[in-house]
């Protein structure tokens, strides 16, 4: 189990090329402002091991959680899910 969650999660950076250009798309037509309502956003993943970010593809992200740098650009903020009570 703990081997195929690692996979889906390795797997999850990388990002859909459809919507990629739609994101783009929208943030260059200047007309509105682009959210992204998440799941998976954890501000500071302390007390998790480095092997185990590693493992998961978040190291080096720890004081980001799980938003890498690229993913951040695309947007001009982040929701929390949990935070709103919405999915």
């Amino acid at each position: 189990m703990k081997q195929l969650f690692g996979m889906m999660m390795r797997a999850a950076n990388a990002y859909d090329p459809d919507m990629l250009w739609a994101i783009k798309k929208l943030r260059a037509a200047g007309k509105h402002r682009i959210i992204a309502l998440t799941n998976n956003f954890s501000k500071g993943l302390t007390g998790i091991p480095t092997s185990e970010l590693a493992f998961l593809g978040w190291a080096g992200n720890e004081e980001e959680g799980t938003r890498m740098s690229e993913l951040i650009k695309l947007f001009d903020d982040f929701c929390d899910s949990s935070a709103l009570g919405m999915r």
